[in-house]
This record gives structure tokens, C-alpha cells and sequence, in this order.
């Protein structure tokens, strides 16, 4: 028969607690790991006959080219550039266009209303759309 004794216990106790913690830290680690591998993208354009609407997620490493294409596309003469921004704001720029942006490290958001801004912004956002499937890819 099998007798346990408080030694034995206290051995039991150590090898769980060994084994638990070796176990959430290997879990861990390969959760967080993310060195060699990519990103996942996903870039989503929508447009309906009152909005278009650019949605992305992207590699937080593609950042600054983000930045750099919305100072292209939506930065007029005399806005404040997208670099080193995080923002979610309702924008009017000196040209008077007007959207809604989101931009974090690796997440953007622009809604524009087509009926509140001129033809050639509503051009400029979509110009924007496919600029960023080739940066964010």
C-alpha cells in the first residue's frame, strides 16, 4: 500500500507547481512570438451611395509608410501631418474636406461622407484605398 507522508506531499506540491509553471511559460512564450512570422492584413474599402469607408489592420511595422500615404491622400495645405499620430477625431481640413479617423500603430480607420466633401476628395480617399493594399501586403 502506498503511504503518504508530509515529505512526499511537499514533493507532490513542488512537481505540480513545477510542471504548471513550466506550462504557462512555454504557452507564453509561443503565444508572444511573433520574430519570422507575419502579420496578418486585412484591409477592407467599402462604399455606399453616402460613404466610403477604409478599414485596416496591418503590420505595426508598416507604420510610418501608413502615415506617409495619409499625408499624401488626406493632408491639405496648411493641415497638420499624420506622422507620429495616434488620433480618433472628426477632421476638417484648410479645404474644408471632413472625416472621421482612427489611426493607431497598426490600425486605421477613415469614414468619409460623400455628400458633405467634394468629388475630388472622395478620389483622393479611394486613391488612398488602393494605396494602402500594395504598402499593407
Amino acid at each position: 500500500m502506498f503511504c503518504l507522508t508530509a515529505v512526499n506531499l511537499s514533493i507532490m506540491k513542488k512537481l505540480v507547481l513545477g510542471v504548471g509553471l513550466l506550462a504557462f511559460m512555454v504557452g507564453s512564450g509561443c503565444r508572444n512570438n511573433t520574430a519570422g512570422s507575419s502579420s496578418s492584413v486585412s484591409l477592407t474599402v467599402e462604399e455606399t451611395d453616402d460613404r466610403c469607408q477604409i478599414t485596416a489592420d496591418y503590420d505595426p511595422a508598416k507604420q510610418k509608410e501608413v502615415e506617409a500615404l495619409l499625408d499624401k491622400y488626406l493632408r491639405g495645405t496648411g493641415d497638420p501631418s499624420f506622422t507620429n499620430t495616434r488620433l480618433d477625431a472628426q477632421m476638417t481640413g484648410n479645404d474644408k474636406r471632413t472625416y472621421h479617423i482612427r489611426l493607431q500603430s497598426g490600425e486605421l480607420s477613415v469614414k468619409l461622407n460623400k455628400r458633405q466633401n467634394s468629388p475630388e476628395t472622395l478620389h483622393d480617399v479611394q486613391e488612398l484605398g488602393k494605396a494602402l493594399k500594395v504598402v499593407t501586403e
